[in-house]
């Protein structure tokens, strides 16, 4: 049995030359033909614009129930990508992708989640796990959980991640705390804690590491 196209993913391929198109350009083009109403999109400015939106924002631009499912989608392809390119090689030579990742993978969340990056001995990504989700401004992380996780996974290293999903990536004095229970903790079993990234709205973000709080 054929597999027919739709008539916009048909114009895509005759009239775009996407050899010469940015990523953003590409992924733009795409959502237009996954039928993604143009006006929305542009309201909203870019498709960072479109992934950063909560659902509900989505819906007050004029988004259909449809298109916010699509964008998620899209949104769900580009996070698969972007972690291809980061498992197995060393991301700590490869900062930007990384962050450019997790910022990806926190766009439009409306709650605060925890993640952890598990690294082989030679920080190459063996595993991104979200190991707990809260609420709008908690998520608790329990240091021996993530220990004993980490023994499961047979890490050498770890990448603590999550979000501030109402505002800033500053740091709270429960953050910093647990950061350092967590840091206690993998160092008894000899893993190494590089850093605690806190990605705030709009896909800012804070480095413990960088911020000399680790």
């Amino acid at each position: 049995m054929d597999c027919q196209l739709p008539i916009t993913m048909i114009d895509l391929a005759k009239n775009a030359a996407p050899d010469r198109m940015t990523d953003d350009q590409l992924l733009m083009e795409m959502a237009f033909a996954l039928g993604i109403d143009a006006g929305p999109c542009q309201t909203l400015g870019d498709l960072w614009g479109m992934f950063s939106a909560t659902d509900l924002q989505l819906v007050l631009a004029g988004f259909t129930a449809a298109d916010v499912a699509r964008v998620r989608l899209l949104q769900t392809v580009c996070r698969r990508v972007r972690v291809r390119e980061l498992v197995g090689k060393p991301v700590l030579s490869s900062w930007q992708k990384l962050l450019d990742y997790v910022a990806l993978a926190y766009a439009g969340q409306t709650v605060e989640s925890f993640r952890v990056l598990f690294l082989d001995r030679k920080n190459g990504l063996m595993l991104d796990k979200e190991v707990q989700r809260g609420t709008v401004d908690h998520t608790p992380c329990y240091p021996r959980e993530l220990a004993r996780l980490s023994l499961l996974v047979e890490c050498a290293a770890v990448i603590l991640v999550h979000n501030h999903p109402s505002g800033a990536p500053d740091p709270s004095r429960a953050d910093i705390d647990m950061t350092r229970s967590v840091d206690a903790a993998l160092k008894a079993l000899g893993i190494v804690l590089h850093d605690h990234i806190i990605v705030g709205a709009g896909g800012a973000y804070t480095s413990f590491k960088s911020s000399g709080l680790l």
